[in-house]
């Protein structure tokens, strides 16, 4: 894209790509889910996916900069619904099986750390590693487009689970929870009810505030440490760098999402049950 490694405005650029797909994500994060009051958790999770099956071809595709930000835009404006997400798991599950539900939930990002960054650093370049079947072709010329063609298969695949398969929970203008928790409570004081949950609301806001605060720094970090990781790896020996390319990434990445699976598995649930949730947050 007209830029060498090592050069200073790669930094730059990387920050750019990396913090547009978050800041997008963010901004419309409300949007999404107000419209999904409106017209449903499904509809709003289907665009999603939608979206999220064109963002990576347009990235693959690219050839300039400016067009992969627009496409990383693009694609962080439609993962936004992530918050939607979270609300249809909450309104599909009951108190039983909540906690395994959310989980399986955490349990999914997990293995897409674990799989999406392998799967990109095997299939980029593919022209150079496998030249016998790709040399030659457009692949050649987009040597990144394999992988977000890949991405694309996989958001493609769930779109199509999800036209067939969501239920909508979500039903004039209440959840089918909401009503059903109605139906069964309809003979209690709506009001006193109402005003014992604004009680607590208010004395849980601080709290939740200074919670939303430490997530969001340690997202930020998390981010951060992150992008200065990938670029000290590629940078040349020249330059104190490892000179990495997107396969050594894929090994790597493969380790360390094995190291976060045997943690999740193995470690953090003991973890919690002996430690509760805020020492192991700490």
């Amino acid at each position: 894209m007209g830029k060498e490694r090592g050069d200073p405005a790669v930094a730059g650029w990387v920050a750019l790509l990396v913090g547009s797909y978050s800041v997008c994500e963010v901004l419309f994060s409300g949007m999404w889910g107000m419209l999904s009051d409106r017209v449903g958790r499904k509809p709003v999770l289907i665009v999603g996916l939608v979206g999220s099956a064109i963002a990576p071809v347009i990235f693959g595709l690219s050839k300039s900069l400016p067009l992969a930000l627009v496409a990383r835009l693009l694609d962080g404006f439609f993962c936004g619904n992530v918050g939607v997400i979270r609300t249809y798991i909450a309104e599909l599950a009951d108190p039983s099986n909540q906690a395994q539900a959310f989980g399986l939930l955490s349990l999914s990002f997990s293995a897409g750390i674990l799989i999406g960054p392998t799967l990109g650093g095997i299939l980029s370049e593919p022209a150079q590693s496998m030249p016998t079947v790709f040399a030659g072709t457009i692949f050649e010329v987009f040597p990144y487009l394999l992988p977000n063609l890949s991405y694309a298969a996989v958001a493609l695949a769930a779109l199509v689970v999800g036209i067939f398969s969501l239920k909508e929970t979500r039903q004039g203008g209440r959840t089918a929870k909401q009503l059903q928790q109605r139906l069964v409570a309809s003979n209690r004081d709506v009001e006193l009810a109402e005003s014992a949950t604004a009680n607590v609301t208010s004395a849980w806001s601080l709290r939740l505030r200074r919670l939303l605060l430490a997530a969001g720094l340690l997202s930020g970090y998390t981010s951060g440490r992150l992008q200065s990781f990938v670029l000290v790896m590629s940078l040349p020996q020249s330059m104190n760098g490892l000179a990495l390319g997107p396969r050594d990434f894929a090994y790597l990445q493969v380790a360390a999402g094995v190291v976060i699976l045997i943690t999740q598995l193995f470690v953090y649930k003991p973890l919690l049950r002996i430690q509760g949730p805020h020492l192991c947050f700490t």
